[in-house]
């Protein structure tokens, strides 16, 4: 089986299970190699493989193609944070780099919403977004929103003596 690329690693890569150290093998077009142990290694492409003996006989090709590598989203990008208020207890931000083919996970996700054009709503708190493909996920990014400001106290009336006839001020 081919090890095709993964998120983190751009090359592809099998074991050549009838591997002889003895035979010499070439590789159309160069780009990959074969170690001492067999395993062909490359980066995304289609490859022929040949081995020749010491008689000068040169196998068939085996042929391989190593898919490309997949997408890894970009880190998103947040707009200046609008922190709660006296009215509100939410903050709001918005990925600008949004894209509505990407799932965006934010840790923690209570209180948390996001709408259709990558705007976002969220209690305060200390937030980890990433941008995640379905097979590949972006490096996180952390932001914070600050808790909304205390509102002061209601005035209290205290009781005042009233004038009347008889205390007329």
């Amino acid at each position: 089986d081919i090890i095709q690329p993964s998120c983190t690693n751009p090359y592809g890569s099998f074991i050549i299970p009838n591997y002889n150290s003895s035979f010499i093998y070439s590789i159309t077009p160069d780009g990959g190699s074969i170690s001492d142990q067999g395993v062909f290694t490359g980066l995304p492409g289609t490859y022929l493989i040949t081995c020749q003996n010491g008689l000068n006989c040169i196998s068939l090709p085996l042929i391989i193609t190593i898919n490309p590598q997949p997408a890894t989203p970009q880190i998103p990008i947040v707009s200046t944070i609008t922190h709660p208020t006296c009215t509100s207890p939410l903050g709001y931000f918005t990925i600008t780099n949004y894209s509505n083919s990407l799932s965006y996970i934010f840790t923690p996700s209570t209180g948390v919403t996001m709408d259709a054009l990558g705007n976002v709503h969220a209690p305060a708190g200390t937030y980890s977004i990433i941008a995640s493909n379905g097979i590949c996920s972006s490096n996180p990014i952390e932001i914070t929103i600050n808790n909304n400001p205390s509102t002061p106290a209601t005035p209290i009336l205290i009781l005042l003596q009233q004038p009347t006839c008889a205390n007329n001020m």
